[in-house]
């Protein structure tokens, strides 16, 4: 219910009407300002989770920032937790950002968007389970990386949030010398190598007791750039985004958001109302439909789960029909099979180096700061490293304050110097981010419906994501230190004895 303001000291009145509504474009008579501007929004459906219960979830993405409005996500959350749990109406709990930015997969838009979770229709248990009385934080419980889990696979199956990120990534992309980029990494793996990393030796990994893979050294995900739907009333097709060559897959309790794809209209179904929708999924044996979301410009997923008594080998027909009143039924299918779960095992894996770039970030002011949610002060922050379609990213603050004065000081001297010591610095950066990134990798994963993954390590549930990132940039602070002495020593040791004495 909107609440009127009257600040009556300061001759000043509002209506304060929740987040929310204020997403959703809620305006009251009279209001002269207008809702915010989206890039993308997706309404409330509901997500099963079994004995736990339902929880539904929406999400809304802003516009880009500008400089004027840095963090668009503030206005309404908390930017560091955008993702919020409601019970009742009433905040809960928040997810950290390092969901989107990280587990999903989408950095370049943590300042951008943000997703509500209403958790009314939990179980009583897992209610007791996730909140605590007093609402200072949520239990780290099985239905809260439950949940976790959830909205990862929805960000991670919606392809208009995957354009969005690599929509954002090109506009601070900067082209780099091939040439240069590959001297850099001849001399990343020959420091590794010299500080005894084999780029051939397996390193091998503990044996999991979950269930899952060992995660490769490069992400398997296609950037895909989903093309508008036109229209049509009545509509012509409805079909699933699969090959139909190849049967879809499922090990008992894997759980898959199916795209789908029609020119029907969005009036065409209701996600929360399978009995009024014209869209009708139909599961085969040993699977079960847990939901799916709203049809929006011609784009929806189906959420299918395998059965936990599913029986290996069985194979069945996954159909989808559209109902068009006076006109033939449209509809389409894919062949499902029923495999088994995957073990665990020792992990084969190798240091290779997986291919890596530099990028710098200019300061406060340039968007990929803002992009990458840093913090205002410039010495808090020096580097920060994630894979983007198989490369790793490595983004250096060229105002970090002893890598900023090191430079300064070379400039004064000659410009040949301070390239020099750049690049050199950049070296370091990379040695440490390949072997911090080597160090990340858990031991098991779970295999997510479109071919991501999703880590099923207990390391993370028992970590707040907010003081392990901020311990890295610590430990990243402290690095680039370390790399700016060694970068500045390199570089000293190749000038000639004569111009050092006559300087």
């Amino acid at each position: 219910m909107p609440i009127w303001l009257d600040d009556r000291v300061h001759d000043y009145r509002r209506v304060i009407k929740g987040s929310r509504n204020a997403l959703n474009g809620a305006l009251d008579e009279g209001d002269e300002r207008t809702g915010p501007v989206l890039s993308h929004n997706i309404p409330m459906f509901n997500v099963s989770l079994g004995d736990f219960g339902i929880i539904g979830i929406e999400y809304w993405v802003l516009e880009q920032p500008t400089r004027a409005n840095k963090r668009p996500s503030a206005a309404f959350v908390n930017p560091s937790k955008p993702i919020v749990l409601t019970l009742n109406g009433q905040n809960q709990g928040e997810f950290s950002q390092v969901l989107v930015r990280k587990d999903a997969e989408l950095p370049f838009l943590s300042q951008r968007l943000i997703c509500h979770i209403d958790c009314n229709h939990l179980s009583p248990t897992s209610k007791r389970q996730l909140f605590v009385s007093n609402r200072e934080a949520q239990r780290e419980v099985k239905v809260r990386e439950l949940i976790h889990q959830e909205v990862v696979k929805a960000f991670r199956s919606d392809d208009v949030l995957t354009k969005l990120n690599d929509e954002a990534r090109q506009q601070g992309a900067e082209e780099q010398d091939e040439n240069a980029l590959q001297q850099m990494r001849s001399e990343v793996a020959r420091l590794l190598r010299l500080h005894g990393v084999d780029l051939g030796q397996t390193m091998g990994g503990a044996a999991g007791t979950g269930q899952g893979y060992v995660r490769p050294t490069e992400r398997r995900r296609n950037p895909r750039q989903p093309e508008p739907i036109e229209l049509h009333e009545p509509p012509t097709f409805i079909r699933f985004l699969w090959d139909e060559d190849e049967p879809i897959s499922f090990y008992p309790e894997q759980r898959r958001y199916l795209r789908i794809i029609t020119d029907a209209n969005s009036t065409y179904h209701n996600p929360n109302s399978p009995a009024t929708s014209r869209i009708n999924i139909i599961v085969g044996e040993q699977l079960v439909l847990s939901g799916s979301t709203p049809l929006q410009g011609g784009r929806m997923r189906a959420i299918v789960e395998g059965m936990s008594t599913g029986q290996p080998g069985h194979t069945g027909v996954l159909r989808i029909e559209l109902t068009r009143p006076g006109l033939p039924v449209l509809a389409d299918e894919r062949r499902y099979k029923i495999v088994a779960t995957p073990e665990s095992r020792p992990a084969d894996r190798r240091a290779s180096l997986p291919p890596f770039k530099t990028v710098p970030v200019h300061g406060p002011d340039d968007p990929k700061w803002t992009q990458l949610g840093w913090p205002d002060s410039p010495a808090l922050i020096a580097s920060e490293s994630q894979m983007e379609e198989g490369t790793l990213v490595i983004y250096y603050s060229t105002a970090f304050p002893k890598f900023a004065a090191q430079r300064h000081a070379f400039e004064n001297r000659d410009t040949v110097l301070a390239n020099s010591f750049t690049k050199r610095y950049e070296i370091w950066l990379a040695v440490h981010s390949l072997l911090h990134y080597q160090d990340q990798q858990p031991t098991s994963e779970t295999r997510t419906p479109d071919d991501t993954t999703v880590a099923a390590s207990s390391e993370r549930t028992q970590e707040d994501p907010e003081l392990a990132q901020l311990r890295e940039r610590q430990e990243r602070c402290r690095v680039a230190i370390l790399s700016s002495l060694f970068a500045t020593r390199e570089v000293q040791s190749e000038i000639p004895q004569s111009v050092l004495l006559t300087e």
